[in-house]
């Protein structure tokens, strides 16, 4: 959307500033089988697919470090990190902290029902976004255009890594090069027009996914990137904010 290569398009605050309250669930989760899938990349990433192409509900956090990304036009704002909720078919909430003139601030907003609200980040008070900042949350998990098509057909090169028990808990792991237009979809449009080797891991029982990291390069530097998911089936409860004018 603009020139700078290294600024990330207005959409993007959307759909991961969406707003404050973001709370984390503390339940067992609710994908549920109780076996572990064999452990082989054909199983993993089919199990994968149908799980990420069939999302409820979701806690997600995104993390930039290295070189500096910008999600204003005027390059005055620097993202830092993001967290957030979605709930299908196309609510979002989430916080994002970034870094203005050397110092951290946050901004929130909200998804709901095809309108959008953004935080003032002096007040907190919410408004309604300009139409330019429309986006659609649901395209995160857009079972035609995000997760479920990068992982059924949209990696190449895939590297399988077997099982990862560095972690917490065990995950099974691959590297592959995604495409293009599918991590554009599942970054929510952070990252546009490269193609990056992802680092991938997955719930060992349910295939789902847990954390992908890769780096983007820019003008000759580097950023590196941190997703992750949680929370997938937890109940939890996304409204349109309360605001000064009435919307």
């Amino acid at each position: 959307m603009f020139a700078a290569t290294r600024r990330l398009v207005a959409p993007l605050v959307i759909v991961t500033v969406l707003a404050g309250g973001c709370s984390s669930s503390s339940g067992e989760e609710s994908l549920s089988p109780t076996s572990t899938l064999a452990p082989d990349q054909i199983t993993v990433l089919t199990a994968a697919a149908e799980v990420m192409g069939s999302v409820q509900t979701v806690e997600f956090s995104i993390e930039r470090a290295g070189a500096p990304v910008h999600i204003d036009p005027l390059g005055v704002l620097t993202f830092n990190k993001a967290v957030g909720r979605f709930a299908a078919p196309t609510s979002a909430d989430a916080l994002v902290t970034v870094q203005v003139a050397g110092f951290n601030t946050e901004i929130g907003a909200v998804a709901f029902e095809g309108t959008t609200w953004l935080s003032d980040p002096i007040s907190g008070n919410f408004s309604r976004a300009p139409g330019s900042y429309a986006f659609d949350p649901a395209t995160l998990f857009d079972p035609e255009i995000g997760w479920r098509p990068l992982l059924d057909s949209g990696l190449s090169d895939i590297e399988w890594l077997g099982l990862d028990a560095t972690g917490d808990e065990p995950r099974y792991r691959l590297r592959g090069i995604g495409e293009p237009e599918r991590l554009e979809v599942i970054t929510a449009g952070l990252v546009r027009d490269q193609t990056v080797v992802l680092d991938i891991r997955f719930d060992t029982a349910t295939g789902a996914v847990r954390e992908v990291e890769f780096s983007t390069v820019n003008d000759g530097e580097t950023s590196t990137w941190t997703l992750t998911f949680h929370g997938y089936g937890q109940p939890l409860d996304v409204t349109p904010p309360p605001t000064d004018d009435g919307d």
